[in-house]
């Protein structure tokens, strides 16, 4: 049986009298890559800061390894649709951020190599494009090992190739490494061809969830199957 890494229960969230997320339930397993999707203002990045520990619920509990998630969460690391980089600082240090010490400066620049920017350390964030930011933010999420990485549309900004291209480098790094993968994202097709298990979020909780056997499979039988995939949880979005 696969060993539960995160689980919510019953989890809420109500700002004054506007309800964000009511009755939330949901588990992941270690190393396991899911998204969550559904319409704009739905409460999917809300989930994500929950989880991160950045709020906290107002109902209900979220564990980690079955200890409640009460503060911020060491054990989880964000990636956002803004690369959120310090201008003033070279590539290097974004991603060590003020380490300094030998092992810090050779995971970073291990970390860099993954992602493709070893001949970019010394450049500033301004030098490099959009997708080069985004791999940056990459590798400093990755920077202290995380069990969970959380990415609340990360890839938003990016030009169709250059995103698919990321999709591509976030799916390799998920299968180095066995991090969990949580991945918000308004493309329905991009939730498809990344997740094992792709959430729907509507009407402030989880309505639906589907397995995904297709993930990261490029051939034209697995092309049909990511299409009618997508074609169903779309029809559950739109759905009155």
């Amino acid at each position: 049986m696969t060993e539960q890494l995160l689980g919510i229960k019953n989890v809420g969230k109500h700002y004054a009298d506007h309800v964000v997320l009511q009755n939330v339930n949901l588990s992941i397993v270690k190393s396991e890559f899911v998204s969550l999707v559904g319409m704009s203002g739905g409460g999917k990045s809300t989930l994500l800061r929950m989880i991160a520990g950045l709020e906290k619920p107002t109902a209900g509990k979220i564990t980690q390894d079955s200890q409640e998630v009460t503060n911020l969460n060491p054990k989880v690391k964000m990636m956002f649709q803004d690369d959120r980089l310090l201008p003033w600082m070279d590539i290097l240090h974004n991603v060590t951020l003020g380490e300094n010490n030998d092992s810090a400066i050779q995971r970073a620049l291990f970390l860099l190599k993954q992602v493709g920017l070893e001949k970019y350390i010394s450049a500033y964030p301004k030098q490099i494009s959009g997708g080069q930011k985004q791999r940056v933010a990459l590798a400093r999420a990755l920077m202290p090992q995380p069990e969970i990485l959380l990415l609340d549309e990360p890839l938003g900004a990016l030009d169709a190739l250059t995103r698919m291209k990321m999709q591509d480098l976030i799916l390799q790094i998920w299968k180095n490494t066995g991090i969990a993968m949580v991945l918000v994202t308004h493309d329905i097709n991009e939730a498809v061809r990344m997740s094992q298990k792709i959430f729907v979020v509507k009407d402030a909780t989880v309505v639906q969830e589907y397995h995904n056997e297709f993930q990261g499979q490029m051939d034209e039988e697995s092309k049909k199957g990511q299409d009618n995939l997508s074609n169903q949880i779309t029809d559950e979005i739109m759905q009155e």
